[in-house]
């Protein structure tokens, strides 16, 4: 009978530390995200500046990049831009700790998105992003899982232009 109650009582308590473990997660990686970037706002302005000159460039990444898809929806790779410019933005994607960088659009306004891990990372936009069925706008991640969107993504306002987004379930990153 003590084992029995011992057992329950393990499980109700495994049962809060993951509840307490997942809401400390969310919360740890929204200060990770608003300390990396105060820490790097100067590169991030400088990359967004950068892909505002690059226009026909729409995915950089560590190892390849892509011109934006022509009429057809190919997209040709490695093609377009100077290998001093390129590893211009590897340079400043180390020294952010960025993954990759997107070049879009959205709703006729630009948007540049950062991949900072999988899963979070930074987006610029010209425009103040709204509300959608599957783009969500609060004051915190926990706001954000508190609404129990089980898709999406969630976006916090840094500072104007500049959030920080994380992906809810199986979606592609921002684009």
């Amino acid at each position: 009978m003590g084992n029995v109650k011992f057992i329950k009582l393990w499980q109700v308590t495994s049962c809060i530390l993951l509840i307490l473990i997942s809401s400390c997660t969310s919360g740890d990686s929204e200060k990770e995200l608003r300390k990396q970037f105060a820490e790097n706002i100067d590169t991030l302005i400088k990359l967004e500046a950068m892909q505002r000159k690059d226009l026909r460039i729409a995915v950089i990444r560590k190892n390849y990049y892509e011109q934006v898809s022509d009429k057809n929806g190919h997209r040709k790779t490695n093609v377009g831009m100077t290998a001093e410019r390129w590893n211009e933005y590897i340079a400043l994607f180390n020294q952010a700790s960025i993954e990759y960088g997107l070049n879009s659009s959205y709703n006729s306004a630009r948007q540049v998105t950062f991949l900072t891990k999988e899963g979070y990372g930074f987006t610029y936009s010209e425009a103040p992003l709204t509300q959608t069925e599957n783009t969500y706008i609060y004051n915190s991640f926990n706001e954000c899982n508190a609404a129990k969107h089980k898709y999406g993504i969630c976006y916090v306002l840094l500072q104007k232009n500049w959030y920080m987004y994380r992906l809810n379930g199986n979606l592609a990153t921002p684009m």
